[in-house]
C-alpha cells in the first residue's frame, strides 16, 4: 500500500509536472510555423494553379500552341486539370503512408516543377495538355497530402485555427491568380504566371531540410523515439520517454499498422500510455487530456 501510495505521488507529480510544461509550450513554435509553410504551399499552388487560365484564356488560345486553339480543343484543355487531380488524390494517400508525409510533400514539389515548366514553355496543344494534366496531379496530392499532415502536425487546440488557415489560402491564391492573370494577360507575359508554381517549389525545395516528418506517421511505422523528436520541436516540450518516471508502452496495433481505436494522434498515444501504467500499478486512471 505504502508502495502504492508513493507510486501514486511520484506520476501524479509526473503528470503535474508535464501539465505545467505544455501549459508554457502551447504556443505556436517556430518548427511549427515552418512545416505549416511548407504544407501551405502546396495548397497554395492548388488554389493558383485553378484560376490559372481564366483571365488570359484568349491569349493562351493564340499562343499555346501551332495554330489557335478552337474551344471544344480548350475545354479539353481544362478538363486535364480535374482528372489529374483525381488521379494525384488516387494514389497520394496510399503512397504517403508507404514513404511519408514529407517524402510525399517534397515528391509533390517536383511534380509542380515539372508541369510548371511544361505549361511555361508550351508551343503545342498536346505539351499544354501534359502540362495541365500534371498540374492536376498536384493539386490533387496536395489536397491529400498537405491537410493530413497539417492536421498531423498541429495540436489540437490549434487545428480548427490550422482548418481555417488552409481553406483562407486556396481563397487568397485564386485571388491572386486572377490579379496576376490581369497583368500578365498578353504573350509571353502568361508564360510567367505559369512559371511562379515551378519557382515557388524551388524555393520550398532549398528549404527541404526544414520539413520535419509526421509525428504520427513515425509512431505508426514504429519510430517512438524518432517521433518524440519531432513532437518536442513541434511542441517545444522538455519531456521524453526516458526522462519521466513511468516507462512507456507502444500502443500499437497487433499487427503495428496503425493506431488503437480512439487514439488518433500522438498526444493520445502518450496520454495513454500514462493512464495503461497507471492501471498496471493497480491505482485509478488519472486525468491525462493535458493536450
Amino acid at each position: 500500500a505504502d508502495y502504492q501510495e508513493m507510486g501514486g505521488n511520484n506520476i501524479k507529480a509526473s503528470l503535474a509536472s508535464r501539465k505545467s510544461t505544455v501549459a508554457r509550450s502551447s504556443g505556436i513554435t517556430f518548427w511549427l510555423v515552418i512545416c505549416i509553410f511548407h504544407s501551405l504551399i502546396g495548397v497554395f499552388l492548388m488554389g493558383y494553379n485553378t484560376s490559372l487560365f481564366n483571365v488570359p484564356e484568349n491569349t493562351i488560345k493564340e499562343n499555346a500552341a501551332q495554330s489557335k486553339i478552337g474551344e471544344v480543343s480548350w475545354e479539353v484543355v481544362n478538363a486535364m486539370f480535374p482528372v489529374g487531380a483525381l488521379v494525384g488524390a488516387a494514389f497520394s494517400g496510399k503512397l504517403s503512408d508507404r514513404i511519408g508525409r514529407k517524402r510525399m510533400i517534397i515528391i509533390n514539389s517536383g511534380i509542380n516543377i515539372v508541369a510548371s515548366a511544361i505549361t511555361a514553355t508550351s508551343f503545342y496543344y498536346e505539351q499544354l495538355l501534359v502540362g495541365r494534366f500534371i498540374t492536376g496531379i498536384g493539386s490533387g496530392v496536395a489536397t491529400v497530402v498537405c491537410s493530413t499532415y497539417l492536421n498531423e502536425v498541429s495540436p489540437d487546440h490549434l487545428r480548427g485555427a490550422v482548418g481555417t488557415l488552409l481553406q483562407l489560402m486556396i481563397t487568397i491564391a485564386i485571388v491572386v491568380s486572377t490579379l496576376l492573370g490581369k497583368i500578365w494577360v498578353n504573350d509571353p507575359l502568361w508564360r510567367i504566371g505559369c512559371a511562379v508554381s515551378g519557382v515557388m517549389c524551388i524555393i520550398q525545395l532549398s528549404l527541404c531540410c526544414t520539413l520535419l516528418e509526421s509525428p504520427k506517421w513515425l509512431m505508426a511505422e514504429k519510430r517512438r523515439d524518432e517521433a518524440i523528436k519531432v513532437l518536442k520541436k513541434l511542441r517545444g516540450l522538455n519531456y521524453s520517454s526516458k526522462s519521466m518516471d513511468i516507462p512507456m508502452k507502444q500502443t500499437l496495433d497487433d499487427d503495428g499498422t496503425g493506431y488503437n481505436a480512439g487514439f488518433t494522434t500522438i498526444e493520445d498515444d502518450i496520454d495513454k500510455q500514462l493512464v495503461d501504467d497507471h492501471d498496471d500499478h493497480g491505482m485509478d486512471a488519472p486525468n491525462t487530456s493535458l493536450w
